[in-house]
């Protein structure tokens, strides 16, 4: 009988460049990593996983959870990159994922399924295309299979190592055969020109890890200087201390295939495949913090996942709903919302950490979704943020939107240092969305307006430039979410916003 569990873990990249439609002639710079990870899918096919699992550092991201995407059926496409025609479509192993839940539970981790009906801009069955650049090599490897697929939060690095940990009780629990995805780059810093500007300690982290990497060396990944993690400014550190607790207890062979950093950011393939033939883990490592408890004493997820710029446009109220103009700070001063989210992108790109959220500023204790614009020479440079709070407090909301704007708005490169002074912020808060009966209820001037039909979401922001009528509102945010105008059974929200400049 073939064995159960972890079979096989992959660390894959995840820039779209890599992929043939979008990296087009920039694909001759990326043939270390194009031939490794077809490599790599080669031997994911051979395995004939019964569950192929990937998780990334993007997507619907909540803080101090674990998401893993609930709906029956998980699909998404390179659209938002100008590809058409490009859809990947995969059934959930939703009996795994809720094992999963429950393993992780004990294991005092939380892990966050998106529930459509809170009104997630991603919808919960869209994958991020973190996800769907290793799904492009598997499939075109002929693989097929059932797919789980998340994101991890800013979790502690035990955290993670556990909820890897998780992920093989459960597979081996329900006796199906898993191989590991950890999607995620190296050093955004490695060269003068680099998405995120250069730092020397970049270069230093990836060596670091690469070679923890080909000696499956968790004790070194455990235990490596936070401050060099932060200055590397990567986004595949987490997922993979998950990896390796996946891959906790098993006997492996790891081998590095490709890396390289061609556009200042690195990319590594590696597989790691366990030489355990009994299909049960061997002894387990000492993870502070892991001991269990029962799964019904899980921590309770937060309410929502992020939202990311696609989809977006850039669009942004004029005023206040309510008539009051923009809220600004006195004497024009820019509002302590703004202040907060300038120091909050200044601080990350020029030192790399995240400040703390100054929870107990007047206005910042409470919980609201949030948006942070970013403007260069009039033009968009970074929209990222939430509908539903994902944060505890509008001030943590506000901190971790603004680096996500700057740093993870997958239409631009991230925000250099040379270019903060030549930014102009602006931070809208949102009300939470109400239903309403019809377009009678609406006013594009005070309300924006998001429209759903099944799986498919269009948003709107109020107060907008040639956007007079209703009719023009609806329209324009049906079309965003690919609805048909005669298409029935269509929903409609609508929302207020307040803008702070």
């Amino acid at each position: 009988m073939a064995r159960a569990g972890i079979v096989l873990g992959v660390l894959s990249p995840h820039a779209p460049i890599i992929v043939p439609e979008i990296g087009d002639k920039d694909l001759d710079q990326v043939v270390k990593t194009r031939n490794a990870l077809q490599g790599a899918a080669a031997l994911v096919r051979d395995m004939r996983p019964d569950t192929v699992v990937v998780i990334a550092p993007h997507g619907p991201v909540v803080r101090s959870a674990v998401t893993l995407l609930a709906s029956p059926v998980l699909q998404g496409n390179f659209r938002e990159f100008g590809i058409a025609g490009t859809s990947l479509r995969f059934g959930n192993d939703l009996r795994l994922v809720d094992r999963i839940r429950e393993e992780a539970a004990r294991r005092n981790v939380t892990v966050f399924t998106p529930d459509a009906d809170k009104m997630s801009f991603r919808p919960p069955d869209r994958l991020h295309y973190a996800v769907l650049v290793p799904l492009h090599y598997l499939t075109e490897a002929g693989l097929e299979c059932r797919l789980v697929a998340g994101a991890v939060g800013p979790l502690g690095r035990e955290e993670l190592y556990r909820f890897g940990q998780a992920v093989q009780a459960a597979a081996v629990e329900l006796g199906v055969r898993v191989v590991y995805v950890a999607s995620g780059d190296l050093s955004h810093r490695l060269t003068e020109g680099a998405p995120a500007g250069y730092d020397p300690m970049g270069r230093i982290f990836d060596r670091r890890v690469v070679d923890a990497l080909a000696r499956a060396d968790v004790k070194a990944l455990l235990e490596m200087d936070p401050e060099l993690v932060e200055r590397a400014g990567e986004c595949g550190f987490g997922p993979i201390l998950t990896l390796f607790g996946a891959l906790d207890g098993l006997d492996i062979v790891p081998e590095v295939l490709s890396y390289e950093g061609p556009f200042g950011v690195g990319y590594a393939v590696a597989t790691f495949l366990p030489r355990n033939t009994s299909g049960r883990p061997g002894p387990r490592r000492e993870v502070p913090g892991g001991g269990e408890k029962p799964a019904s004493g899980g921590r309770t997820a937060p309410a929502e996942g992020k939202t990311e710029g696609p989809g977006q446009d850039g669009e942004d109220p004029r005023r206040q709903p309510d008539g009051g103009g923009p809220a600004a700070g006195r004497d024009g001063a820019p509002h302590p919302f703004v202040r907060l989210a300038r120091l909050s992108l200044e601080t990350y790109v020029r030192e790399g950490r995240r400040i703390s959220a100054p929870a107990s500023s007047p206005g910042l204790d409470r919980r609201a979704g949030a948006f942070v614009s970013l403007k260069k020479g009039g033009q968009l440079r970074g929209c990222i943020g939430t509908i539903q709070p994902a944060a505890p407090n509008l001030a943590e909301e506000i901190v971790w939107n603004a680096i996500q704007a700057g740093t993870a708005d997958p239409r631009f490169p991230p925000v250099r240092e040379d270019e903060l002074g030549d930014l102009e912020y602006s931070v809208d808060v949102l009300e939470p969305p109400e239903p309403v009966a019809g377009v009678d209820e609406l006013d594009p001037a005070v309300y924006g307006v998001i429209v759903t039909k099944g799986d498919r979401t269009g948003l709107l922001l109020p107060d907008l430039d040639g956007v007079e009528t209703v009719e023009d509102q609806v329209r324009i945010a049906m079309q965003k979410a690919g609805i048909s105008p005669d298409e029935p059974g269509v929903r409609l929200f609508r929302f207020k916003v307040t803008r702070y400049r």
